[in-house]
């Protein structure tokens, strides 16, 4: 009786625990019906792209491709400094005071003049590419400019650009993506000007001190220099429509009394008449609008 007591205890037990096995006949033992986890095992090195190993955070990845160097924009250094608006739109300007961009390289800024508002922002280059953004204006009315509007569509967004060598000047085309040509620019390129010359001519006459003597900033556009008696200064203009322009205004001399005033004079009146520059070298000449050479001067 015990034994079937026994029995059927072992097999309510047997119901809860869902699986039993006999040993030797003399019980049951009991075990629940759950495999036992199996020790983690490290992945080897070949199944590293496969699961992480213990305490790693990140695993194995195809190596990264060496970036592609940036490209360089054929524009790049050839912008710098102020260009001349010839033409905007369906517009010649002949405007005295020619409106004008100015690039400034080093900080990818622009500066212009659009014949009444003064406009500014930020460009990029791409290739043959310059995108102009953050672009800020003032807004006054000039109804008589014409070709404001013009100038000032050609500096939105995005343009390609084209530069070609003429003589000392350089010409500037913007052209929109259809290939309409948005606006012609020109830059008179005088840095080879720039510094000190000596006067070896004034007309006629030979000039043989070294004290009579010009000098010519470029960058500030002024000039200054000596008359063999009085310090001289004043400002150097450039007539966009003229090739190889450039013309001396505002002067101004100390006024010591010279001995060979002659010298001075001539001097004084050689300059404020040039309109053009004939560059040869060393040699550089000052002409008028007829083509009568003015003076000489040579750097040494």
């Amino acid at each position: 009786m015990n034994k079937i007591i026994s029995a059927l205890a072992s097999v309510a037990l047997c119901a809860v625990f869902a699986s039993c096995s006999l040993l030797n006949g003399n019980g049951l033992v009991i075990r629940k019906d759950k495999t036992p986890e199996k020790p983690a095992v490290e992945a080897s090195a070949s199944d590293s792209q496969k699961a992480d190993r213990p305490g790693q955070t990140q695993t194995q990845t195809e190596p990264e491709r060496p970036s592609k160097p940036a490209s360089v924009s054929k524009l790049a250094g050839k912008l710098e400094g102020e260009w001349y608006i010839l033409k905007a739109g369906s517009y010649e300007i002949t405007a005295e005071e020619s409106p004008y961009v100015y690039f400034e390289e080093d900080k990818g800024r622009f500066y212009a003049n659009d014949g009444c508002n003064i406009i500014n922002g930020d460009y990029t280059l791409s290739g043959d590419n310059v995108t102009f953004g953050n672009t800020l204006s003032t807004r006054k009315s000039c109804p008589g400019v014409l070709f404001a509007p013009a100038i000032t569509k050609a500096l939105s967004g995005s343009v390609k650009i084209d530069l070609q060598d003429k003589g000392q000047e350089t010409m500037m085309t913007m052209k929109n993506a259809a290939g309409s040509t948005l606006m012609t620019l020109t830059r008179h390129n005088l840095s080879a000007l720039n510094g000190q010359w000596y006067v070896m001519q004034i007309g006629e006459q030979k000039i043989d001190d070294e004290n009579v003597n010009v000098f010519l900033d470029m960058g500030e556009m002024t000039t200054h220099g000596n008359t063999g008696c009085n310090f001289f200064n004043g400002t150097i203009v450039v007539n966009p429509h003229l090739t190889n322009s450039i013309s001396f205004a505002q002067m101004g001399t100390t006024m010591r009394l010279c001995p060979d005033s002659d010298v001075e004079m001539a001097m004084m009146v050689a300059l404020e008449q040039a309109t053009v520059y004939h560059l040869d070298g060393h040699k550089l000449r000052l002409l008028d609008p007829s083509g009568t050479t003015l003076m000489v001067l040579e750097r040494k």
